[in-house]
């Protein structure tokens, strides 16, 4: 029998309702920055140790950990590209967003710190 929501169980699939936390992006991006875009079994083994306690055992799925990295995507300004001295490229879109996160949960840990 067909969904009475065409498309609304893919969707809940790709893209649980939860939110990913800040810690969890920053080990998604930090794994695909090493692992590639290509390769989600070897970026899915990398960050299931890092989830958020009570995430259903399929949160990182290959599709949902894609679709949360194309959100990060999607969200970064693409760098101007920079050359090393041998014409490489230093900064890449995937280090841009890997710092951003790596600011954003530096300063989520110095509030806990504060708060505490």
């Amino acid at each position: 029998m067909a969904s009475p929501f065409p498309g609304k169980h893919k969707a809940q699939n790709l893209c649980p309702m939860e939110p990913w936390s800040t810690r969890e992006k920053l080990c998604l991006a930090s794994s695909v920055q090493r692992s590639g875009d290509q390769n989600w079994a070897s970026v899915i083994r990398a960050i299931q140790p890092y989830a958020e306690a009570g995430r259903p055992a399929g949160w990182f799925s290959q599709k949902h950990c894609a679709s949360q990295y194309s959100l990060l995507l999607e969200n970064t300004e693409t760098p101007k590209r920079k050359r090393g001295e041998r014409g490489e490229v230093v900064e890449t879109t995937e280090d841009v967003i890997v710092e951003v996160l790596r600011k954003e949960r530096i300063e989520e840990l110095k509030k806990e710190i504060r708060d505490l």
